[in-house]
């Protein structure tokens, strides 16, 4: 068990143990909070936090929001003014301001963070490793992939499987294209009625769309980072792109183009740009027979593309969304869309 307590003792709290990570802040909030240098956040799992007494003498300040949700939050001790810890209902992880401690949490600081806004006046002469917010981005989506790139990785192992063996077997002994679709759909069908993986990572997409289009270029060329490589993360992108075509009925629904377009800058064409254009093709007509000129949303998340030839394809993103009302596949996929 591991204690701590505010400057008064009034609000006293328990920990069982620290789990990480323990990171240096140096943002400008949470060093006008903390009125140093920087705070030293120690990550605890809410299910390990007991607050022991003064619960009556805990306030809490939420500022202004600066760029995206959640917005900057502060709990303090109504008697001392001492930052305290107070997980927000939900929560499953927080941090708390180590120094608050009146045990040693058996861990040590790991990262310094935001050190682009750090006090200038306080030189960082250690040897811990320095982000910036972009590679603090990088680093925590990596986090928030690894598991579901894992899953998925095991989720597609039997299907992968499949594909080779019957792949194999084409054309061979009267098994044709048919016979494959017919056994890949089976084992695919299988899988799903066990486990979805796409479900968890379309609501991690929901959330990080938007934000990568509110995001600096720096922070949108990071999110494209982290996600380059994940196969099961790429997979769910191009399914993403789909799934917001399917939600397209009316003007109102404008937000699922905007989000769709998203995906696909975020997933940049790092496997193979046809799947992409099948996908925006999709995205493209649902749009129109939603009521919508989609050529403007095609533009303007054009404007915050990749620019450089992917590794998947000929042509660089920004290039290829803002000129995609021309190309050939969107004119095959309306001809389709208008014989019916």
């Amino acid at each position: 068990m591991i204690t701590g307590s505010c400057l008064c003792g009034g609000v006293r709290f328990a920990i069982q143990r620290a789990v990480g990570p323990f990171e240096l802040c140096h943002c400008r909030r949470c060093r006008k909070a903390s009125g140093g240098a920087f705070v030293a956040g120690l990550g605890v799992r809410a299910a390990d936090f007991e607050l022991l007494e003064g619960k009556e003498l805990i306030a809490t300040y939420e500022a202004p929001l600066l760029e995206s949700p959640p917005p900057y939050r502060v709990s303090f001790c109504r008697r001392c003014g001492s930052p305290v810890p107070n997980p927000q209902r939900g929560a499953t992880w927080f941090e708390i301001p180590a120094g608050l401690l009146d045990d040693d949490p058996g861990l040590r600081p790991d990262k310094h963070i935001f050190v682009e806004l750090k006090a200038p006046w306080f030189a960082i002469t250690d040897t811990l490793p320095q982000y910036d917010k972009p590679a603090l981005l990088a680093l925590r989506l990596a986090a928030q992939l690894e598991p579901l790139e894992r899953r998925y990785r095991e989720w597609a192992a039997p299907i992968d499987r499949v594909i080779k063996e019957k792949t194999a077997r084409l054309n061979r002994n009267g098994y044709g294209a048919g016979d494959w679709w017919r056994d890949v759909q089976s084992v695919r069908a299988a899988q799903q009625a066990k486990d979805d993986p796409y479900a968890e990572m379309y609501a991690l997409l929901d959330l990080l769309c938007p934000r990568y289009l509110a995001a600096p270029p720096v922070e949108r060329a990071a999110i494209r980072s982290a996600v380059g490589g994940r196969v099961g993360m790429l997979s769910a992108l191009l399914g993403y792109i789909h799934r917001a075509a399917r939600q397209i009925h009316s003007p109102a629904d404008e937000h699922w183009l905007i989000h769709g377009l998203a995906a696909a800058s975020i997933e940049n064409c790092h496997r193979d740009f046809r799947d992409v254009l099948l996908a925006l093709a999709e995205l493209y007509v649902a749009a129109e027979a939603g009521g919508m000129d989609p050529k403007p949303a095609f533009a303007r998340v054009a404007a915050l593309s990749d620019s450089d030839k992917p590794a998947g394809g000929p042509t660089p993103v920004r290039e290829m969304l803002a000129h995609f009302h021309d190309y050939a596949v969107l004119a095959e996929r309306k001809a389709r869309a208008g014989a019916r």
